[in-house]
């Protein structure tokens, strides 16, 4: 009987006591170490913020401090009056405009947890294609396109230039 209330108590209190102290022990994933590490899908030109896109930039948890808006030509964001140095977006990702906007912010708001997003990228700049072509067009490119494509929308090559 003396053997079995040792048992039992084996069972019931000690090993919850090594299983807590098992699985607590295990390293859990820094969250930051995929920020650190861009990926191959990060670093592609349709994930960048360019010059027409609408972004919005919402600081989680504040409604005051949330903002949507486009890029100035010189390629930094537009009108965030409450940050004092400028904060660049052209050519960068989502996340990197989030962590500079985080670490001007972080200046008068405790861990403050921003995320940026491009809603609209329906107004980037266009592109022109004319010249030697036989209809001359403009094209708004949203993916990599080669000129090859280019030019056989455009009718091909005039007679005179072949």
């Amino acid at each position: 009987m003396k053997s079995g209330k040792l048992y039992f108590f084996i069972l019931f209190f000690l090993c919850p006591i090594f299983w807590q102290s098992f699985v607590f022990a295990q390293e859990q994933k820094s969250e930051n170490a995929s920020e650190t590490k861009p990926t191959e899908e990060a670093l592609t030109e349709e994930n960048l913020i360019h010059h027409g896109d609408l972004i919005d930039l919402d600081v989680v948890g504040s409604v005051e401090y949330d903002w949507r808006g486009t890029l100035t030509p010189e390629g930094v964001i537009n009108g965030i009056d409450y940050i004092e140095n400028p904060v660049y977006g052209l050519c960068r990702t989502e996340t990197e405009v989030a962590s500079q906007v985080v670490k001007a912010l972080s200046k008068f708001l405790r861990e403050p947890k921003v995320e940026v997003r491009i809603i609209d990228r329906s107004n980037r700049p266009f592109s022109v294609l004319y010249g030697a072509v036989k209809m001359p067009q403009r094209f708004q490119i949203k993916r990599p396109v080669l000129l090859n494509e280019l030019l056989i929308v455009a009718g091909g090559m005039n007679n005179k230039n072949q």
